[in-house]
């Protein structure tokens, strides 16, 4: 279906060309080239957001102690 629609805009930009004289071919490689205006822009916004936030607390027993134990900066996370 996309490849439909970019044939159909590639299609109808050339014809545009064609009614304004912007068609021509090109003397290097002997294809048809148009040109079609690019200084025009447009914008638009599509925002959506969302956003949460939490807070909480845990309890943590440590029966082998293991928090004593000190931390190797050689230890792999």
């Amino acid at each position: 279906m996309l490849v439909c629609q970019l044939r159909e805009m590639i299609d109808n930009s050339k014809e545009w060309a064609k009614q304004r004289g912007l068609l021509q071919r090109n003397e290097v490689h002997g294809k048809e080239e148009w040109k079609i205006p690019t200084d025009r822009t447009f914008s638009f916004e599509n925002k959506n957001t969302q956003s949460s936030s939490a807070t909480g607390s845990m309890t943590v027993q440590d029966p082998m102690r293991l928090s004593d134990i000190p931390f190797s900066s050689q230890c792999k996370m």
